[in-house]
C-alpha cells in the first residue's frame, strides 16, 4: 500500500480456542500459517509505505510466523496505531519467524489480552523493531515486549524517542523450557536515551 491514511481490520470468524469471550482467531495482516504436523507455513508480507494508519485485527495478526512460517509487517511512515488481542505485533510461535519493523511516526500499540509486541513461542525467533517516534506500548496482561519461552530468541529494540511502556511484568521476560530443555533468550533495547517512562517495578528507565 503505497500512500493514503489507511484501515486494515480483520476480526476473524472462529472464536478462539483459548476461551477468551469475545475474541476471534483472525490469521491476517502479515502472519504466516502452517498446519501443525501437515503442512509448513509458507512466506507472508504486508508493507503500508505511508499515512496515518490504523491496524486492529484478532488473535495470530500483525507481523507472525506459525509452525514454520514466516511472517513480516513493515510501516514505513506515519503516526500509526495497532490492536490486537494475543499473538500480534511481531510474534511467532513452533517453529516459525516473525519480523515487526515500524520506521517512523508517534506509534500507538495495545493489546486486549496480552501476548504481544515482540514475543518467540517454542524454537523460534521474532524480532521488534520501532526505529523513531515517540511511542506508546501497552502489552496487556503477560508474555509482551520481548518476551521468549521453549528454546526461542526474541528481541525487542525501540531505537530512539520519548516513549511510554504500560506493562507491568517488565519487558524482556523469559518463560519456561520444559518443551525441549536447553534455554531462551529476550532481549529489551530501548536506546534512544530519551526520558522513557515505565510503569513495572522491574524496569527503570
Amino acid at each position: 500500500d503505497a500512500s493514503g491514511n489507511d484501515y486494515y481490520y480483520s476480526k476473524g470468524t472462529k472464536p478462539t480456542n483459548y476461551g477468551d469471550p469475545g475474541i476471534f482467531d483472525a490469521w491476517s495482516q502479515g502472519c504466516a500459517i502452517g498446519f501443525r504436523s501437515i503442512a509448513s507455513g509458507g512466506i507472508a508480507l504486508l508493507v503500508d509505505s505511508s499515512g496515518n494508519d490504523r491496524y486492529e485485527a484478532g488473535n495470530f495478526s500483525q507481523g507472525g510466523g506459525y509452525y514454520f512460517g514466516y511472517g513480516m509487517l513493515g510501516d514505513l511512515n506515519g503516526n500509526d496505531e495497532y490492536i490486537g488481542s494475543r499473538y500480534n505485533q511481531g510474534f511467532s510461535a513452533h517453529e516459525a519467524v516473525g519480523v515487526f519493523l515500524e520506521y517512523a511516526g508517534d506509534d500507538r500499540y495495545s493489546t486486549r489480552q496480552s501476548v504481544a509486541q515482540g514475543l518467540a513461542w517454542d524454537e523460534c525467533v521474532t524480532v521488534f523493531i520501532d526505529y523513531s517516534g515517540n511511542d506508546n506500548y501497552s502489552g496487556g496482561g503477560g508474555f509482551s515486549l520481548g518476551a521468549s519461552a521453549h528454546n526461542a530468541f526474541c528481541l525487542f529494540w525501540d531505537v530512539k524517542g520519548i516513549d511510554v511502556y504500560n506493562y507491568s511484568p517488565g519487558p524482556a521476560r523469559a518463560g519456561g523450557n520444559d518443551y525441549h530443555g536447553g534455554t531462551s533468550f529476550s532481549l529489551f533495547i530501548d536506546s534512544g536515551g530519551a526520558d522513557d517512562s515505565y510503569n513495572s517495578k522491574n524496569a527503570t528507565n
